[in-house]
């Protein structure tokens, strides 16, 4: 197995000698990633806007690599001040669905930056079988005001997975087209506005 290094605009980029993300073997690993905006450098102010920056952070990176917070396993959450654990709880739960990832949460006292929260996620990609049952709980579900479905596989068996979705869906009666966006982890089914 080769690993992948994971580079994203969407995250903050590494401050010394490590990557951002590695995806080796399914799975997507990143490095702790910190609440600044990586567009302006800024930090904010609070632990509540910091928390929200990081998952956005986190959301943008794992999407370059193909995956979502969806998928992830396990999260490594350091927060510099404990009595902040409930405003953190309350923003990570609001970036899942379904399961939450097992998750560790301790107290350090410094993070880079002098930033308030820093967390880190082991993600997996999925393979074809994964695909397919998510399509299919998806268009069960579906009803008229969902318009598509993104399925994010990761790039490990990526053209597989595409060829099964575009087989296998591309006649299906809530399907208009099916799209592969540049990015080789990703393939999004376009619903029928009404059925």
């Amino acid at each position: 197995m080769e690993k992948k290094v994971i580079v994203s605009e969407k995250s903050p980029a590494a401050i010394g000698p490590y990557s951002q993300a590695i995806e080796y073997n399914g799975i997507v690993y990143t490095s702790g990633v910190i609440g600044v905006n990586p567009a302006t450098g800024e930090v904010g102010a609070t632990i509540e806007e910091q928390t929200t920056q990081v998952f956005e952070n986190l959301k943008g990176l794992l999407a370059d690599a193909g995956s979502s917070l969806d998928q992830a396993i396990k999260t490594t959450v350091f927060i510099k001040n404990m009595d902040d654990f409930a405003k953190v709880n309350e923003i990570y739960a609001t970036y899942f669905t379904g399961a939450f990832p097992a998750r560790s949460c301790v107290e350090v006292a410094r993070l880079p930056k002098d930033v308030e929260i820093i967390c880190a996620c082991d993600v997996h990609s999925m393979n074809r079988a994964q695909a397919k049952t998510y399509i299919d709980s998806q268009l069960k579900r579906a009803k008229k005001d969902i318009y598509q479905i993104k399925v994010i596989h990761g790039y490990r068996g990526g053209t597989a997975i595409r060829d099964m979705v575009r087989k296998t869906y591309r006649n299906h009666p809530k399907v208009v087209r099916v799209e592969l966006p540049l990015n080789p982890g990703e393939t999004n089914l376009i619903l029928k506005e009404y059925f």
